[in-house]
């Protein structure tokens, strides 16, 4: 886990920026439900893969954000396993708008992962 811009944090939605090369990511750019490892513990995560179109990003990223999770991730290493497409990347009218739909993207995660308790 890299620092990165910290727009997350200024939401409400603090995400774990991970560096990876680009040629590394080969799921289709979307929002996933994933489960997360850190530290020998699991916690449900929405994750963003792609290059931010609301905030004008450059370079593809991914970004989960970690569902119950209160703490520092700088540094650690962090686990994903991707159990379900959500949504496609798309560019937002607003931050506002993309908090919305990434609040919806976690309760939909949830939901999923009751659902499906495997």
């Amino acid at each position: 886990v890299i620092s990165g811009r910290r727009l997350g944090r200024t939401l409400g939605i603090p995400t774990a920026n991970l560096a990876l090369p680009d040629e590394a990511v080969k799921l289709p750019h979307g929002v996933y439900a994933c489960k997360a490892i850190v530290a020998g513990k699991t916690y449900l995560a929405v994750t963003n893969i792609g290059n931010r179109p609301t905030v004008n990003g450059h370079r593809i990223t991914v970004e989960p954000w970690l569902l119950d999770f209160d703490g520092d991730l700088y540094g650690k290493r962090l686990t994903l396993t991707f159990h379900r497409f959500l949504r496609r990347e798309v560019k937002f009218p607003s931050l506002d708008a993309l908090k919305e739909e990434i609040v919806k993207n976690a309760a939909e995660t949830r939901k999923f992962f009751e659902n499906n308790t495997k």
